[in-house]
């Protein structure tokens, strides 16, 4: 990085930082809270509309967005622990939003209309069959094309075929 100092030097400092959470024992991976960051908003979208995932359903579905995040599993469960509204089990690795999350206020419009369609006409749907739908609705096909791809709260049943995280396939 270009301050000069070794990573050794940087954690050293960080370690006198209260706000600095490590997340795993090697302090490689860290978290600062922030108003809302990548992880925040991918966890507050899926739990939105299913309030309870396995922490495998997070991890993919936080990989599939237009700006991943992808983090090795303990390291993934570890940041979920610092989230004051997230319960993680342990022993069967779900991870469950505490507090009630409105998928209004979590969800964009299309994300909405998304879900909706699956609801509705899913609970699995083809991508040529959820695009088709979505521009009955008045969704932009290029954009919904996207968002089966992009958004975390789909999840890819096989190839070419999508599900509402959550939902029983």
């Amino acid at each position: 990085q270009g301050s000069g100092l070794s990573a050794t030097t940087i954690r050293r400092l960080l370690e006198h930082r209260g706000e600095v959470t490590w997340l795993d024992p090697r302090r490689e991976w860290l978290v600062v809270p922030a108003r809302s960051s990548r992880a925040g908003t991918g966890l507050r979208k899926m739990l939105s509309i299913a309030r309870s995932l396995s922490l495998a359903d997070v991890d993919e579905g936080l990989r599939r967005s237009a700006r991943p995040v992808a983090l090795p599993r303990a390291v993934l469960r570890a940041m979920c622990d610092t989230f004051d509204w997230i319960a993680v089990d342990r022993r069967s690795d779900a991870v469950t939003a505490t507090v009630p999350l409105d998928p209004a206020r979590t969800l964009s419009p299309l994300e909405r209309e998304l879900v909706r369609i699956f609801r509705s006409a899913g609970p699995v749907l083809g991508f040529g069959r959820a695009v088709k739908l979505a521009a009955e609705a008045g969704i932009n096909p290029t954009s919904a094309g996207l968002y089966l791809n992009r958004t975390p709260i789909l999840r890819t049943v096989s190839r070419g075929r999508y599900a509402v995280r959550g939902a029983v396939a």
